[in-house]
């Protein structure tokens, strides 16, 4: 089985001569990361550019990671998440020219900011999930929420614990809580890469 390491790269560092074939020849898929701010400063010329420069390297397999500070998609403000909608889906909207393997989402769940009560951040992170995985599925209409699972599927931590959203929770799947399978704990080791969890 061939495997492909993948590395956390801000998306800045992808555009630096020589990057994409120093990856390429240490065998390292980028995880590309896309900050606020890259979202706000890519143009599309600039995006086909950058995946050209990347698959001339070489890079034949590549995985995203959309931003995470300040992004809320379980948050109980819905004009906060709805901002998080809308910054997640500009991460998404960059897949059909890239054509990332994955894209890592943060459900943005911590224990002290809901009461110590997932089932608070639960119901609106299941909306904002829910509207993601349709915008996903409108701009790749080959793609759909069941074949594609394991693209948009969202582990959350805090305080010690994991909890999977899986991609096979709908918005529309009433009634979910915490208990059900829904939504369940899980094992597993953290993510290295710059310092996030």
């Amino acid at each position: 089985m061939n495997w492909v390491v993948h590395s956390t790269v801000p998306y800045p560092m992808l555009k630096e001569q020589g990057t994409p074939r120093m990856l390429s020849d240490a065998g390292v898929g980028p995880e590309i990361y896309l900050s606020g701010a890259t979202l706000d400063t890519i143009t599309p010329a600039e995006a086909e550019n950058v995946a050209e420069t990347l698959r001339d390297a070489g890079i034949r397999s590549l995985s995203f990671h959309a931003p995470f500070e300040d992004v809320w998609p379980g948050a109980r403000d819905e004009g906060m998440r709805r901002f998080a909608v809308s910054r997640l889906a500009g991460a998404i909207a960059l897949a059909p020219v890239f054509h990332p393997a994955g894209i890592v989402l943060h459900g943005g769940y911590f224990d002290w900011l809901f009461d110590f009560q997932p089932e608070k951040w639960f119901a609106p992170a299941r909306r904002s999930f829910g509207e993601l995985a349709e915008a996903a599925e409108r701009r790749e209409p080959t793609c759909s929420w069941k074949t594609c699972s394991t693209r948009f599927r969202t582990t959350c931590s805090g305080s010690g614990r994991r909890w999977a959203l899986p991609a096979s929770t709908s918005a529309s799947t009433p009634g979910t809580r915490r208990s059900s399978p829904a939504c369940r704990s899980t094992s597993g080791r953290r993510r290295s890469g710059m310092g996030y969890g």
